[in-house]
């Protein structure tokens, strides 16, 4: 997080769900109870941002929530590329970067 800051990049807020996947409540992804308390909290337009992740869970709370969506092809994301079903993300990138350079892009 020291790199955020130290880059002029301020961190409104943390959330995390401590749920086991097996006794998930809607607070755990692709639930939407975590995405709509941030949205509440910090005034954030959902159908405005984008979901960034590595997981199918990432992209399907994004797709639930009517959000744009990131698959990273680092960490898991590569299993996911080959397992996404009837997920279509708006994009797909190489890495962080990758993707920061995209959003750039189209600003």
């Amino acid at each position: 997080m020291n790199q955020f800051y130290e880059n002029g990049i301020e961190l409104l807020g943390i959330y995390y769900c401590p749920d086991h996947p097996d006794q998930a409540t809607q607070f755990r992804k692709p639930g939407p109870k975590m995405f709509n308390q941030a949205s509440e909290d910090h005034q954030i337009d959902l159908q405005r941002s984008i979901m960034i992740g590595d997981a199918l869970s990432d992209l399907e709370a994004g797709v639930n929530l009517r959000m744009d969506t990131m698959l990273v092809l680092t960490g898991r994301g590569k299993d996911t590329q080959q397992n996404l079903g009837s997920i279509s993300p708006t994009y797909i990138v190489q890495d962080l970067m990758d993707g920061a350079n995209k959003l750039i892009g189209i600003r």
